[in-house]
């Protein structure tokens, strides 16, 4: 029976992950078939762990793969994540012990990377959302670019997270400079800004909690 069959019959929690990457990457292409090419893309990143760190880039220079394809994998890959932490269920983030439990992956990113964490007004968490990719030791968004995407989600309550590949969450003074103009532009448009939350390897910095007058928290 095919991957595809299995899941139709027995439900896709009954398929392994070698089967649900085929049924993604079916009919394959010209020199593989979707089974072969799903076999070479587990062994090449070292198993689905790995393949979902993959960058889209990345995973398209894989032989026989191109960029649909890598966008049609890390794209199931996000829905799943994002189905995952929306449910009634998920997580309340009332401290930044709750913010940091909810990214604690975040901590280990080789580069830096900001989130934005959007919530509903009990806290509790509606998305996740990476808003830029930087270096080893920087990571530049735009004020508008968080707006808009809180306001396209529909979210007036959220927190920023970023990490520090050094490992040290010490807040730099760009970060600081960075969260009074976030606090100043979240203050004009009615929305909340309830903190921001910088991790390491080496536990985490509540920005509202170090610097509370850089502005209006939410």
């Amino acid at each position: 029976m095919k991957p595809r069959e299995r899941l139709l019959y027995l439900g896709a929690d009954a398929l392994s992950d070698h089967e649900l990457l085929q049924i993604l990457l079916t009919p394959g292409n010209g020199k593989m078939s979707g089974a072969m090419l799903s076999d070479m893309v587990l062994q090449s990143c070292g198993g689905l762990k790995n393949l979902v760190q993959r960058r889209p880039g990345e995973l398209a220079r894989l032989p026989g793969m191109g960029t649909a394809k890598a966008c049609r994998v890390l794209a199931a890959v996000e829905l799943g994540r994002r189905a995952s932490i929306t449910t009634p269920d998920g997580p309340v983030l009332n401290t930044p012990n709750d913010v940091f439990a909810a990214v604690k992956d975040l901590a280990h990113k080789p580069m830096e990377e900001c989130i934005l964490l959007t919530v509903n007004t009990k806290n509790r968490l509606l998305g996740r959302y990476r808003l830029a990719v930087g270096g080893v030791d920087s990571c530049r968004i735009e004020p508008k670019a968080l707006f808009t995407l809180a306001m396209k989600e529909g979210a007036s309550r959220f927190f920023l997270v970023h990490n520090h590949p050094s490992g040290d969450p010490k807040p730099s003074i760009q970060d600081t400079t960075l969260t009074k103009r976030l606090l100043w532009g979240a203050e004009i448009l009615g929305l909340s800004l309830l903190d921001h939350v910088v991790v390491g390897t080496q536990g985490y910095v509540s920005i509202r909690a170090n610097y509370p007058a850089l502005g209006v928290w939410g």
